[in-house]
Parts: C-alpha cells; sequence; structure tokens
C-alpha cells in the first residue's frame, strides 16, 4: 500500500504539468537577445541532408521508460532485434549515470555524478556491449545531460513555487546534483543562477534550482563532458532536455494553460537563454550525430496563447540549434483535442501542419505519448481504446518523425501502475500494438513521400475522415483515416491521377480502381484507415508464419515471447501469401540472403529444417507472371540441429508439451 501511494503521489507531482491541456506548453513572446536571424528554409538542416543527419527520418525513435523501473543496458540489448523489426532508427536514453535517491527508482534525470554509471544501469562493459549491438544493426542511440535544473539537497523550493505546481524531494540523502555540490565546493562560481533576494532561484514547476547556462563554467563542464560521455562512449548525439526557461522576472505573469498567476519566486535579475551553451556543443559534435530536443522554443509561460486556436508558439529559436524537437502543441491539443475530437476537418489539420512554425529547415516529432506522460488518460489510450490504432497511422504519415515508448511496443505497463490508474484490462495487448506500428512503419519507412514529402488536403466530401496526399517527386501516397466507430464513406478529390489508375492499400492489401478521379469515394472501416499508392503492377506478398513474437517448437505455434523475438527450436514452415491481379509466377526462399527453394504453386511454403544457431533473416520474395517483384522479410532466432536429435528430445519431454 505505501508504495502504492508513492507512486500515486508521484504521478500527481511529475504530470501536474503534463496532464493539463496545456500544462507543459508556453509561449516565446520575450523579445530574445539570441534571436534568430535567419530563418531561410534552405538552411543546411534535416531538409537537405547534406550534414549528414537526415538519418533521423529513416524510421522511429524509441524512448524508454521513466519511472518505477531502471532499464538495464543488457534489457535494452535485448530489445534490439525487436526495435529494428518493427522500423525504430534511434533509441533515446534518459540520464545514464548515477543519479540521486529520490523515491522512485525511475526518475533518473536528476544526475548526482556524472564520473559514475548508475549501477542499476548496468557496468561499463554492458554499456559498450549495447551500444555495439545497436550500431551493428543500424541504429543509433542518444542521451541527455541535466542542463536545466539541479536538484538540491532538500526541498527548498517548497513555497518557491507557481500554485499548479507540487515541490518533490529528488533527493532522500541530502547530497543533491552534480551541478548543485559544483557550486557548494566552489561558491566564487556562478554556476546556479541567484534571485534578487541572494538565493539560489527556483525552477517554479518544482524541478529544482535553475542552472545559469551562460556561466563560463557551466559551458566549460558540459562541453568536457560531451566530448569525454558523447563523443568518447560513441553515442550518435544529445538529447537537450528542458531547453525551456522556467525562471521569471519581477511582475511576470505566467502562464499554465488558461490559469495564470505572479512570478512566485524572488525574481532573477537577467536573463539567461541557454543557447549560447547549445550552439558551443553544436560546435563540438559530430557530422552524423544529431542533437534532439524537449521543446521548439527557450522562452515559456507569459502568454494566453494556449487558450487560442491555433496553439502557434510566437517563434521557435531551439531550432537553430536542434535538428528535431518533441511540441506538446500537437500532442496534447492538436491530436487530442481537435483531431481525435473532429473538431477540425482534413482540410484545417492540413492547414495547421502546413502553416506549423518550424524554422532552419528542421522538423518535429509526432507521438501520442513521451515518457512523462503516465497518468490515466494517455495510458488507457493505447491499451483499450480502438482509437489508437487510427492515431498510429496518422502519425507515421504525417510530416514528422513518429516517436514511440517501451510500453507501447515493448511490454505492459508495471501492474503497479494499472492498479493505481484503475485500469482493470487491456483490450489491445502490446503484441497487436506493436503488429500495427511495424506494418505502418515498413511503409512509411520505404517511401520517400511519407519521410520527406509534402502534403495536402484531399477530402472533399462524406463522412468526416482525415484525407492527404504526401508527395515527394514522383512519388505519392494517398493516406485517409477514420476516427469514428463505424464505417465511413468519403468522396476524395484526386484530379491529379489518371481516370482508370488502380490504387493499392498498402495497409489492408487492397486494390481501387479511380473511375472518377475529381470525386472518388471510398469506404474506410471503423477506427481503420487506408494508406494507398498506384499499384504499378507489383504483387503483394506476407510471411504468414512465423508470426512476429512467437515461439516456435518443430513446427507448432506455442506462446507469445516475452520481449517480442521470433524464436524457433527445430524445424518449420514457412507459409507465405501471395497475390497478384495477372496471377503469381513463383515465391524464392531466402535465409540470411541465400536462396533456399522455390515455389511456383499455391499455397507457397517451405520447410526449414537445417542447422542452425543464432539469429537470422527470413525473406520471401514474390514474382508475378510480368516479372515484378515484392517482398517481405522477418528476423528470428533459430535453434536446430539438423532435425533429429531435436525432434527425438521433443517426443520424450511428455511433461513439457503437457505444459504447452
Amino acid at each position: 500500500m505505501k508504495k502504492l501511494i508513492a507512486m500515486g503521489i508521484l504521478c500527481l507531482m511529475i504530470t501536474s504539468s503534463t496532464t493539463n491541456l496545456v500544462g507543459n506548453l508556453r509561449t516565446c513572446g520575450w523579445t530574445n537577445e539570441n534571436s534568430l536571424i535567419d530563418l531561410k528554409e534552405s538552411y543546411n538542416g534535416l531538409a537537405d541532408g547534406e550534414d549528414k543527419n537526415s538519418w533521423i527520418k529513416e524510421g522511429a525513435t524509441f524512448c524508454e521508460e521513466l519511472i518505477l523501473k531502471t532499464t538495464t543496458f543488457n534489457e535494452l540489448a535485448d530489445m534490439i532485434p525487436i526495435l529494428k523489426d518493427v522500423g525504430v532508427k534511434l533509441i533515446e536514453l534518459v540520464p545514464i549515470w548515477e543519479h540521486c535517491n529520490s523515491f522512485a527508482p525511475g526518475l533518473r534525470w536528476q544526475v548526482r555524478n556524472y564520473e559514475k554509471l548508475d549501477p542499476a544501469r548496468g557496468t561499463e562493459e554492458d554499456l559498450s556491449n549495447f551500444l555495439d549491438k545497436a550500431h551493428a544493426a543500424g541504429l543509433k542511440v542518444i542521451t541527455m545531460f541535466q542542463i536545466a535544473t539541479t536538484t538540491p539537497p532538500s526541498p527548498v523550493c517548497r513555497g518557491r513555487v507557481a500554485p499548479w505546481a507540487q515541490t518533490i524531494d529528488y533527493d532522500r540523502e541530502g547530497i543533491g546534483g552534480y551541478l548543485y555540490q559544483y557550486q557548494i565546493a566552489h561558491r566564487d562560481k556562478d554556476i546556479l543562477v541567484r534571485n534578487l533576494d541572494g538565493e539560489y532561484a527556483c525552477e517554479f514547476n518544482g524541478f529544482g534550482l535553475v542552472v545559469n547556462p551562460q556561466s563560463e563554467d557551466v559551458i566549460r563542464i558540459f562541453k568536457e563532458l560531451y566530448e569525454r560521455e558523447i563523443n568518447g562512449r560513441g553515442f550518435d548525439g544529445l538529447r537537450l532536455d528542458h531547453p525551456a526557461i522556467s525562471y521569471c522576472f519581477y511582475g511576470d505573469t505566467i502562464w499554465h494553460g488558461c490559469e495564470h498567476c505572479l512570478c512566485p519566486d524572488p525574481a532573477v535579475p537577467g536573463n539567461y537563454s541557454p543557447l549560447r551553451l547549445y550552439r558551443t556543443l553544436r560546435s563540438i559534435k559530430k557530422p552524423d550525430q544529431v542533437f534532439t530536443s524537449e521543446d521548439p522554443c527557450t522562452y515559456p509561460w507569459i502568454s494566453d496563447w494556449a487558450c487560442n486556436y491555433p496553439h502557434y508558439r510566437p517563434f521557435t529559436d531551439m531550432d537553430e540549434v536542434a535538428d528535431i524537437s518533441e511540441d506538446y502543441v500537437f500532442t496534447l491539443i492538436i491530436l487530442r483535442h481537435y483531431v481525435l475530437q473532429n473538431k477540425i476537418s482534413s482540410d484545417e489539420f492540413v492547414k495547421w501542419l502546413n502553416n506549423e512554425p518550424i524554422s532552419y529547415g528542421r522538423t518535429r516529432y509526432r507521438m501520442w505519448r513521451n515518457w512523462n506522460m503516465f497518468d490515466f488518460a494517455p495510458i488507457n489510450f493505447f491499451l483499450n481504446d480502438p482509437r489508437y490504432f487510427p492515431t498510429v497511422t496518422l502519425l507515421c504519415t504525417i510530416p514528422g518523425v513518429p516517436k514511440v515508448t517501451q510500453w507501447e511496443i515493448i511490454e505492459e505497463p508495471p501492474e503497479e501502475l494499472l492498479d493505481w490508474l484503475g485500469i482493470k484490462e487491456i483490450k489491445y495487448p502490446v503484441e497487436d500494438r506493436r503488429a500495427h506500428w511495424k506494418k505502418v512503419l515498413n511503409i512509411r519507412n520505404n517511401n520517400d513521400a511519407l519521410k520527406y514529402g509534402s502534403i495536402r488536403n484531399i477530402w472533399k466530401s462524406g463522412d468526416e475522415t482525415y484525407a492527404y496526399l504526401r508527395e515527394y517527386g514522383e512519388e505519392r501516397v494517398i493516406v485517409v483515416i477514420n476516427f469514428l466507430n463505424r464505417e465511413a464513406t468519403s468522396t476524395l478529390d484526386l484530379s491529379f491521377l489518371e481516370n482508370g489508375i488502380v490504387l493499392y492499400d498498402m495497409l489492408n492489401n487492397e486494390t481501387f480502381r479511380v473511375e472518377n478521379p475529381c470525386n472518388f469515394t471510398i469506404s474506410i472501416p471503423a477506427y481503420g484507415s487506408r494508406i494507398l499508392c498506384s499499384k504499378e503492377n507489383k504483387p503483394t506478398v506476407c510471411i504468414k508464419k512465423p508470426s512476429d513474437g512467437y515461439l516456435y517448437i518443430l513446427d507448432r505455434e506455442v506462446i507469445p515471447t516475452i520481449f517480442g523475438n521470433t524464436i524457433i527450436l527445430g524445424r518449420i514452415t514457412i507459409e507465405v501469401g501471395a497475390s497478384d491481379e495477372e496471377g503469381i509466377e513463383k515465391v524464392e526462399f531466402y535465409i540470411n540472403g541465400n536462396i533456399k527453394f522455390t515455389d511456383y504453386n499455391e499455397p507457397y511454403s517451405w520447410l526449414w529444417n537445417e542447422f542452425a544457431m543464432g539469429s537470422y533473416e527470413i525473406k520471401v520474395i514474390a514474382y508475378d507472371v510480368e516479372g515484378n517483384e515484392a517482398e517481405d522479410r522477418i528476423n528470428v532466432i533459430a535453434l536446430n540441429f539438423g532435425g533429429a536429435e531435436l525432434e527425438r528430445n521433443w517426443k520424450k519431454s511428455y511433461f513439457l508439451r503437457l505444459n504447452l
């Protein structure tokens, strides 16, 4: 009971600034001495990839969870095959170093000691092995520093925060965070910001003491840390956590959504923009590294802009230094309170995306939740709300980069959290969620129009769906999404297509002939989506067996695996579905790129029964009668001594078979 109560307090405290409609959304209305000079979209950023960092658009970003449980480096390494298979490109870690001892073991952003890894995470060797395994799989990894605040040794900020915030005791041992300790040991340095009363200034959301990012010593400290901990360990960049300044000047009115109050802490005497520090770190990053940011803006909280549509920020100065930024405006307001509730039309939504303030050719993350969102609404939504599936499709098919969390595709949330939230059932288990992410990301990652293309509305009339065209060069992809609880029928403007063209639904394996492009009518299942492209006479193919995330023993599907790996013990019959309007000529079966069998007749299958030990890629290629081809693949872990020995042992294993 004590554990549940403590966790409840934790959830209330941490999410107090994220569960509200616009809890963490701030304006950027101050005049900035470091304001952007050149906002040209041709700036050498992610738009053109000349600085070698466009890889971040090649797949989704995955972030681990923050609370209740510390994820070890070895556990992260075990996730890599799943993440690669799903379509993830970047793994984002919270800080990896020793952190202050709070009542929740997962609160790892409050760093105590950058000289030592968090022992709960694992050893130096474990971290090195994890990074090596990720890079060998073609995945990138970043982590983050705690720059904006530092942990006091006691809740000294109690009573000095905004009325909607609560002060959390992040350090039960009374030692304090890394920069607090440094300030106490070097009292002549300006490590922490002081208010007009001469006290260390408090971050008014209750996250600790405010760090002075313009201090030469702070800049030197993080520059040295970046060289040693990021470049030295082989990380692929840095997450710029909490860049929005959370202190205020005397007489300032600060806003929390549509609530406001006067500056609660004695005011600070000057401007402490973090941009100079971020510019310094960017100057020493390697060409193929990326900076991601929690927020596109450094100047927050001073306007009621979050109360009024379209909720755009006045400017986005973090685009100067961050290659990609999260923006809770989209997640907490536009997605949750407009799109999901059908309060804006398809045309209005596309206009919002096209006018979204983004500079320097950067981009934005698209996500349902982040690791700091663990209240009832976001958790219950992906566990029990059928609208989660069209939401995933939308996140993966609009401009930006999709972001997914550990509980969405790797494992279920902890039972103690579900109990506290009052969630009694799970309608859509992690296997179903992961399969949908994999299917949609596979489509996205293989279509440049969905990664780089423009977007325009094509919905014309009928039921209210979201229908848009993504276009990049000669490539076009049409997306139609239905959040309604019934089948929807919509008329689309496809006047850019020729009459009679055949569209292929890559998500549902269906085809549609366009007889009237200017008024093309299509139906979409309840809570369903369609991702359409011109068929181009390509066949369709999919591996039906083995299924993703299951254990197979001697050709028999047994149970789902714990971490989502596909594991095969002994022989297995690989079964394939393939179709084409003109007919299928043959299906080829490959193991690790080596052709093993060709099947010319339905049902297409091949018995894989040869020595195997380790990780393998099963690939199939289907050819139609005109020579067009399509492929599908799956990564598996296989153990087979050639068939005979394992089968003999299996037949002897009477009790094992009873339990299965």
